[in-house]
């Protein structure tokens, strides 16, 4: 007769085997999908809709820092934007090597303070070519000297001011360059816990250079503006901005701007021999036609033909013909 197993060796029997494996298998094969672990600490708090609005305002923000940077540089620059992902602020700072450029911006009104990072080399770069060096794409192994912290900041101060314009489509912000700091440890704006934002931007200097900057944006600094994130504002007030603001500003700049404006006989030719030999009271012989309609350059562009006049002691000129492309194209 086989020997029975008592109720003690039953249950330890029952310990040793994989139920969990068991479990899991079981409820795989039942439902076609397993569990997954679930993370509250480090749970979603960026919509789908503000990560696509953040997208598409660091767009803007990356056509502007191109423009500036080209501008303060002397070299051609290209920015664009290469994701938008979310990450608790430990995880990002914790990613940072030092030393490294990094700038702590108070955006009103937003409930706490942003950052924006330079890569090593995008610093390096931009040191380079603004003390006289021809860039190259030389990353700067060495701690920021002085000159090299003065020389960031004044770039800073001029490209965070683009931030005001990228937001203008939402709301109205107003960014102040708090502090630049070169270790990430002494950039605790929030706890470690909060959730943020991250918009990295892809940059390329010159040729050879290429590194990016990223913008950390916590969940708490949008708070209190979360209503204003939305696609419906973005599009809607798009095309309002547009007529209403800048259609008035554009025309009167527009009629108000000076212009040359010249009438000149046909063109004729001389050697060099004849110029150097006139004296004054000299003739110059023009193969313009006596009643032969001048023509009308506006800022040496031909636009109109004109008919040469005087009225009242003073020599006019009557537009009498547009000249056609075809015309100006001939001449």
């Amino acid at each position: 007769m086989a020997e029975l197993l008592s109720q003690g060796e039953l249950d330890e029997l029952l310990k040793s085997l994989p139920l969990g494996e068991g479990a899991s298998s079981g409820l795989e094969n039942q439902t076609g999908r397993g569990t997954k672990a679930y993370d509250f600490k480090s749970a979603n708090k960026f919509s789908k809709e503000q990560i696509k609005i953040l997208y598409n305002i660091y767009e803007i923000f990356a056509q502007l820092f191109a423009s500036a940077l080209s501008g303060i540089l002397r070299t051609n620059c290209q920015a664009e934007v290469g994701s938008v992902k979310e990450q608790t602020y430990y995880e990002y700072i914790n990613s940072l090597a030092s030393p490294i450029a990094l700038a702590i911006l108070d955006i009103k009104p937003m409930g706490s303070s942003t950052l924006l990072e330079f890569s090593p080399m995008i610093s390096s770069e931009i040191i380079n070519r603004m003390l006289g060096g021809g860039g190259g794409g030389v990353q700067i192994s060495r701690t920021f000297t002085e000159i090299d912290l003065a020389l960031l900041d004044r770039t800073m101060s001029h490209i965070t001011k683009l931030t005001d314009t990228s937001w203008s489509k939402v709301l109205k912000v107003d960014t102040i360059l708090k502090r630049i700091e070169t270790s990430p440890q002494f950039a605790q704006v929030i706890s470690h816990n909060e959730t943020v934002a991250i918009i990295a931007i892809n940059v390329k200097i010159g040729e050879s250079a290429k590194g990016c900057i990223n913008v950390c944006i916590p969940h708490l600094a949008i708070e209190p503006i979360a209503k204003q994130l939305n696609t419906r504002l973005w599009y809607t007030s798009e095309k309002s901005e547009v007529d209403n603001n800048n259609y008035e500003k554009i025309k009167r700049k527009i009629v108000n701007t000076k212009v040359n404006v010249s009438a000149v006989f046909s063109e004729t030719t001389a050697t060099v021999r004849d110029i150097a030999d006139l004296h004054v009271g000299d003739v110059l012989q023009l193969v313009h036609k006596v009643g032969e309609d001048v023509i009308i350059k506006i800022d040496d562009v031909s636009k109109f033909y004109g008919e040469l006049g005087v009225i009242k002691n003073k020599f006019v000129v009557k537009v009498t013909d547009t000249i056609r492309e075809a015309d100006g194209e001939d001449e």
